[in-house]
């Protein structure tokens, strides 16, 4: 079979045989709903607030789905099933993309759907108890959905990270993405520091040493606040995600090989 070969049939049917077989995000989803019914009860004995939802939300769905994205391919690198699952049907493409739609679009829609759920059973309880509540969860304002985009975006990290690393995929997804983004700042300190080298008269600068660059660099700060800003989202809307399925896929490629 052609490792470029994707046929929507074949992948749903990969997509829920994966849904049939695996415990772990149900039993995830099934804890965090509970935690978090407990959570809401007694949080609204001291009044309602629907910042709430804002909290416990972007939890449960950020936070366990990067973690459930980083053990998507685990069994690829598991002795036990890693030979049928590279040699299961289903082309490479197939068997990734089956993946990255649980992970990203159907632990979203689980997650949304369950916490709804969990809010109105708690919204209940509360309003019978206490005679308030934080209400029930509905997943509408911007916020909402830039969280919900966030986190369809970023999950592509850990989804590779789940291909690239053999073993505790999470964690060294997370040290490699911290080191990363040390070395960025590190560099831009550093670049900032060489551009500006004549305008220090030690390598600390004062109060007055930084007012004055930060006059002297006013156009480039402009520029960052509006063209880079841009440039910015583009790249981490677009690209990088884009980046981390190709990366992905073609390392699992390697794999299967």
């Amino acid at each position: 079979m052609n490792a470029f070969t994707l046929q929507p049939k074949r992948t749903w049917l990969l997509m829920r045989n994966d849904v049939s077989v695996a415990r772990t995000p149900g039993i995830m989803l099934a804890a965090a709903s509970g935690a978090s019914l407990i959570i809401y009860v007694l949080t609204s004995w001291g009044g309602g607030s629907p910042a709430f939802h804002m909290t416990v939300y972007p939890i449960v769905l950020i936070v366990l789905g990067y973690i459930l994205s980083s053990f998507a391919f685990s069994e690829v690198h598991d002795p036990r099933s890693g030979a049928y699952a590279l040699t299961s049907p289903g082309s490479t493409l197939e068997k990734f993309v089956a993946k990255v739609l649980l992970t990203s679009v159907g632990w979203t829609i689980a997650v949304t759907l369950a916490y709804m759920a969990t809010t109105a059973i708690g919204a209940g309880l509360s309003e019978l108890i206490f005679g308030q509540s934080h209400g029930i969860f509905v997943p509408r304002g911007r916020l909402v959905w830039e969280m919900i985009g966030g986190y369809l975006v970023s999950q592509s990290i850990f989804v590779f990270g789940s291909i690239y690393f053999k073993k505790a995929a999470f964690l060294k997804t997370v040290l490699a993405a911290t080191i990363i983004g040390i070395l960025f700042a590190i560099f831009f300190i550093v670049a900032f520091r060489v551009i500006y080298w004549g305008e220090f008269a030690a390598f600390w600068p004062t109060e007055a040493e930084m007012k004055a660059v930060e006059q002297a660099a006013r156009p480039l700060i402009e520029w960052m606040e509006g063209t880079g800003v841009r440039i910015t989202d583009i790249l981490g809307w677009t690209v990088a995600p884009i980046f981390f399925w190709i990366a992905g896929y073609m390392r699992l490629r390697e794999t299967e090989v």
